[in-house]
């Protein structure tokens, strides 16, 4: 039997582009079952109803506009499948991108996520062929398994951390990875928390499948403890008799106890909670920030890294396969952050780099030296674009670039920063007393 995939599409006011990415993902020639989740983010008018009648393979989730990486993490807490795909409303798949995916993540179960190389396509019309190996501009290290396909080695999660990955679009994960595999530097008891909430309520078809065998992998560390044998270290406790010592400890009567207690009807206090229906309650999007519920998630204050954000978390505890062969044909926009010297763009970046200091305890210090630099140095690229809008963001980022790492490129930034700032004062100035006296 073929595991079961979702492909996860978020849109914004792109509903235009659904005509063309939606067959091309229904199209695919892959054998398991197949759902496609459209996660309109605020569209209007809703990207449903821009679309023809659509195939019952494709479901579609409205919520308010909060960004592409909540929208992707919305998917992920609906979507049912083995495997997890993503793809941008305005690419297109290439054919036979799932089977080929998926065989290599079953292929190798210690990868939780593969990439691929892309066709792009320039804003002249002009295609080219794209990936991983071009863009690191290095030789990383690999296992070539045949046929353009990979398994990265362990020093990957080092590699990703120097330049960035691949973008969403070619990702395929493993749901277990999505489980299992949470952000470094996040406790277990987040996994915990989202699989009681969720997994008997939206994903009740796949626990007779996959939910049981998942769970021994978290509950097993806690099992296999200090303690050889918990049976018989209680056995062999301090107590003689640990039923006697209830029977004659200080509440009388134990039973009583509870039902004396200051609920009077537990199961009543339970069913009048502030969820009115837990069911709806998941079918709206009850979980406002998955990220901060449940793990391995899109970073949504990550403006345009989330993507390599998400993969550099994952390769902390998972292999990362690859396909050297292109699976989607990718659109460039004029006007998308990902083509403009935006300057949020730079101080995002800057701020996962210092999130990754703080959250990966496993960094030497060469690494760690690397990230700061880093982030200085995006610090500086958003100071640089800042000046030409907001002369204070920039003095705040060159101050920022400053903490990361105190050089003297740093200073000169702040200087300039604060150089045009008032001349540009200055000119205000002169302005308002030419205004006055009648020029």
């Amino acid at each position: 039997m073929y595991p079961s995939v979702s492909v996860i599409v978020p849109c914004h006011n792109d509903a235009e582009y659904l005509a063309e990415s939606i067959p091309s993902i229904l199209e695919q020639r892959y054998p398991g079952d197949l759902e496609v989740l459209i996660v309109d983010d605020g569209s209007n008018p809703p990207a449903e109803e821009s679309c023809s009648p659509p195939d019952s393979r494709v479901r579609f989730l409205r919520e308010e506009a909060r960004g592409p990486a909540a929208a992707r993490n919305t998917g992920i807490a609906h979507a049912r499948g083995d495997y997890v795909a993503f793809l941008d409303c305005d690419d297109c798949m290439l054919p036979g991108r799932l089977e080929r995916q998926i065989a290599l993540l079953e292929r190798c179960p210690e990868a939780g996520l593969t990439g691929g190389d892309i066709t792009r396509r320039g804003l002249d019309g002009a295609e080219e062929s794209w990936g991983i190996f071009e863009a690191f501009g290095e030789r990383i290290p690999a296992r070539d398994l045949g046929g353009g396909d990979y398994l990265f080695d362990d020093e990957f999660r080092k590699s990703v951390l120097r330049r960035y990955p691949f973008n969403t679009s070619v990702m395929t994960v493993r749901r277990k990875a999505l489980e299992m595999g949470q952000l470094a530097g996040s406790p277990v008891g987040q996994f915990a928390s989202w699989t009681n909430r969720t997994d008997r309520t939206d994903r009740t078809d796949r626990t007779d499948r996959t939910d049981r065998t998942d769970r021994t992998d978290v509950s097993l560390p806690l099992l296999q403890s200090a303690i050889p044998n918990p049976q018989s270290a209680i056995e062999k406790s301090t107590i003689p008799n640990p039923q006697s010592a209830i029977e004659k400890s200080a509440i009388p009567n134990p039973q009583s106890a509870i039902e004396k207690s200051a609920i009077p009807n537990p199961q009543s206090a339970i069913e009048k909670s502030a969820i009115p229906n837990p069911q709806s309650a998941i079918e709206k999007s009850a979980i406002p920030n998955p990220q901060s519920a449940i793990g391995a998630r899109f970073d949504p204050d990550l403006l345009c890294w989330e993507d390599w954000d998400f993969v550099a978390r994952i390769a902390r505890t998972w292999r990362v396969a690859y396909c050297r062969r292109p699976v989607i044909m990718y659109r460039k926009r004029a006007g998308s952050i990902t083509t403009t010297p935006d300057p949020r763009k730079f101080l995002s970046r800057a701020r996962m780099f210092a999130r990754w200091r703080r959250d990966f305890g496993d960094l030497d210090e060469a690494q760690a030296r690397a990230l700061r630099l880093a982030e200085n140095d995006s610090y500086l690229t958003a100071s640089w674009e800042f000046r030409k809008s907001n002369r204070l963001r920039a003095m705040g980022c060159a101050a920022r670039a400053f903490v990361a790492m105190p050089r003297l490129k740093s200073l000169k930034s702040l200087a300039a920063a604060l150089a045009s700032h008032k001349l540009y004062m200055a000119s205000l100035i002169m302005q308002g007393v030419f205004r006055l006296a009648g020029f």
